[in-house]
């Protein structure tokens, strides 16, 4: 799918940075308080929102399809389950 060495590395680190903030979202739904969980990953989301925008504008346009573009998808579940 990728053949650069330097963008093969740039999406793995971004799969494990978006794993592990997959799985912040996921602990936050039985740890944090009912009443503050949509304020919680919600901004979760944004942080993930801001940093793909970010990436896609200096790494490489990818970041906006394989993080900023989940990240709104993510936001609008939130927003739409509560």
């Amino acid at each position: 799918f990728v053949a650069r060495k330097e963008t093969k590395i740039t999406l793995a680190n971004q799969a494990s940075y978006n794993g592990m903030l997959g799985v912040l979202l996921l602990l936050t739904a039985f740890i944090v308080p009912a009443d503050a969980v949509v304020i919680v990953a919600a901004m979760l989301f944004m942080f993930v929102l801001v940093v793909g925008i970010y990436g896609g504008a200096t790494v490489i346009k990818g970041i906006y399809l394989f993080q900023a573009f989940p990240a709104v998808i993510g936001l609008l579940a939130v927003f739409l389950a509560h």
